[in-house]
């Protein structure tokens, strides 16, 4: 099972390669994706996802209910549904919750860091936003019938990430032995080659 990715910057084991590569990769069957909000975890995750054959995972869907303006489950409910699912063979999980990052890399077989410049993700955020407000349109990961609104305190998620680069980088390093791959531009992700004639949803 191989993709092929062609990027202008692959960051591996945290050591970046420059200049356009074409790397045939084995990403396994369990694939986790990290990253800000708004960083497109959510639209890449489906685009494997139909291209893998491979079940999805929102953990947004996992952690909170829906129908509700972002009201969390049980904490002991949610860590349940998240370890199940990544006891399976075979998963796709996008999202961050730090707190049970470990376990989930311990079982993921590849790891996707979307890291794009802050303004991007509050250029995608405000997309996201504007689509569904005008035009009732939805987007890959969304919780079912959720109320959303653009707010300062949503910017902050999106800019406290990367604060948390060094924690995720330790957690990475002490829970994690398989492939590592940072992409800066989403553009260096929409040149993966089996992505192009799909028809996932877009952000």
């Amino acid at each position: 099972m191989k993709l092929h990715f062609r990027l202008t910057s692959v960051k591996q084991k945290y050591k970046m390669m420059r200049g356009e590569i074409l790397l045939p990769i084995n990403v396994g069957k369990r694939i986790a994706i990290i990253g800000p909000m708004a960083s497109g975890k959510s639209t890449l995750a489906v685009k494997f996802g139909a291209v893998l054959k491979i079940p999805v995972y929102h953990l947004d869907q996992l952690c909170f209910l829906p129908g509700t303006f972002w009201a969390k489950r049980p904490e002991k409910e949610f860590k349940k549904l998240h370890d199940e699912i990544i006891s399976h063979d075979s998963w796709i999980m996008e999202g961050n919750f730090e707190t049970l990052l470990p376990q989930r890399l311990s079982r993921a077989s590849t790891l996707i860091w979307l890291n794009p410049p802050f303004w991007r993700c509050v250029f995608n955020f405000y997309k996201r936003f504007f689509r569904k407000n005008r035009h009732n349109t939805t987007y890959p990961g969304r919780l079912q019938n959720a109320r959303e609104e653009f707010t300062i305190c949503q910017l902050k998620y999106i800019f406290i990430h990367k604060f948390h680069r060094k924690i995720l980088k330790k957690m990475i390093k002490e829970h994690f032995n398989g492939k590592v791959f940072c992409v800066r531009h989403w553009k260096d992700v929409k040149t993966l080659f089996p992505f192009r004639k799909t028809h996932a949803e877009e952000t």
